[in-house]
Parts: structure tokens; sequence; C-alpha cells
């Protein structure tokens, strides 16, 4: 797998390593506000990317579903009022 960081221990949730890995850190001299700051960086970009990749699988899926079974592909309209 090629995930690198923090974001590793977040797939496998192997807490053991996340403590050595944060440890290891610390003893190369980061300081607990830029191991947080990584970590904190590391989730939000893993969960940005999970999010984008299943909403262009979920699309791709309606898309090949609707053409397989040749639906027309419609998108709603805005139904919005301004006031």
């Amino acid at each position: 797998m090629l995930v690198p960081g923090a974001s590793q221990q977040l797939l496998s949730g192997d807490h053991r390593a996340a403590s050595a890995k944060s440890g290891l850190r610390r003893a190369l001299g980061a300081r607990r506000g830029q191991i947080r700051l990584q970590f904190l960086t590391e989730s939000v970009t893993l969960s940005a990317l999970g999010g984008v990749t299943g909403v262009a699988l979920g699309l791709a899926v309606s898309i090949g579903w609707a053409l397989n079974h040749r639906w027309p592909l419609t998108l709603p309209a805005c139904q919005c009022r301004q006031v």
C-alpha cells in the first residue's frame, strides 16, 4: 500500500505503530504541534480523497447503469427560489 505517514496507521488501525512513529519524530526534534499538524493534514487529505473517489465511483456506476438500461441521462434542475 502506498500510503505515507500517519495515514498508514489510520488505515491499518495500528495505534502502537502510530505511537512509535510519534515517539521517533519527537526524538528527532519535532514538536507536538508539528506532529499534530502532520497527522491532521494527512487524515484530512485521506478523507477528502476518499470522498472524491466515492463520488466519482458513484457517478460512474450510475451512468453505466443508465446507459446499460438505455435510460436517458438527466440532471435534476435546481428548484431554488430567490427571496
